[in-house]
């Protein structure tokens, strides 16, 4: 399930949350409980989620369902009451649907169906002058030749640095469900695009050879859009947040994603000049 809403329900009838936290310890934690009973405990951790991805589509209320923890030791106040309990978690969860940030998050949203727009593998002819252009007579023929330019030691160092960055913001001040649930959503949408993308590689290759070697070229550049869309999503989840070189990483998942928006391949980058590649 893909956790959105989640409270803790007390003995005295009480529903805790807090807005856009996502995270049963963290509300605990607030509220100064102690969670160390499981029989006849004081309080019941309860969830509202959906199985949808939030960051692929906006879940309908119709979509969310309600859920508890260790339902087989439920104290008995819970479930002596449990229609009542339910219905006002339900009501506050109603209130977490319209103000919730991570949920409400509409530019992910459009980011993700951006990418069914990537023409990937049809260079638009305009190449930034920032970049390092490689060309060949084939895709994988150009991969080449940017490998072979490209200096091992410096292999995307600037995008672990900005992973990292988004990581450790989001592990600070954000939840890890909405990083991880949009990044997924941008996965699986950048899936789609180079699927249909490799397919229309090898399509009209007679050869077996040449046709094998287009296909390796064409999943390389599959998984590497499917990664920066990752990044790009995961860099949108904490955009509110601020942490260490923000603009920087910013503008630097921006730049990756915009060299596979123009229809190049990205090989790498070194010390941060961005080594491109296309077919002639």
């Amino acid at each position: 399930m893909c956790n959105f809403w989640s409270g803790i329900v007390t003995n005295d009838g009480r529903i805790l949350w807090i807005d856009s936290v996502w995270s049963h310890t963290k509300i605990i934690e607030k509220y100064g409980l102690k969670d160390d009973k499981l029989e006849d405990r004081e309080f019941v951790k309860v969830e509202i989620s959906t199985n949808k991805n939030i960051y692929s589509c906006k879940p309908e209320i119709k979509d969310f369902e309600f859920m508890v923890d260790e339902k087989e030791t439920l104290p008995k106040w819970f479930r002596k009451n449990r229609e009542e309990l339910e219905e006002l978690c339900w009501k506050e969860f109603r209130k977490a649907y319209q103000t919730d940030k991570l949920f409400n998050r509409d530019d992910i949203r459009d980011f993700i169906k951006s990418l069914k727009k990537i023409n990937l593998s049809n260079p638009d002819g305009k190449p930034k002058k920032e970049w390092k252009v490689f060309y060949g007579e084939t895709w994988n023929g150009a991969w080449n030749a940017a490998e072979d330019a490209a200096e091992d030691a410096a292999w995307n160092a600037a995008m672990n640095a900005a992973m990292n960055a988004a990581e450790d913001a989001a592990e600070d001040a954000a939840e890890d469900a909405a990083m991880n649930a949009a990044m997924n959503a941008a996965m699986n949408a950048a899936v789609n695009v180079v699927v249909d993308a490799a397919v229309e590689v090898t399509r009209n290759t007679a050869v077996n050879a040449a046709r094998e070697a287009a296909w390796d070229a064409a999943w390389d550049a599959a998984w590497d859009v499917i990664n920066d869309a990752a990044l790009m999503a995961g860099m949108m989840v904490v955009s509110d947040l601020d942490y260490p070189n923000k603009e920087k990483h910013e503008a630097y998942a921006k730049a990756r994603m915009e060299v596979w928006e123009k229809g190049y391949g990205l090989l790498c980058d070194v010390n941060g000049v961005l080594y491109v590649y296309a077919k002639r």
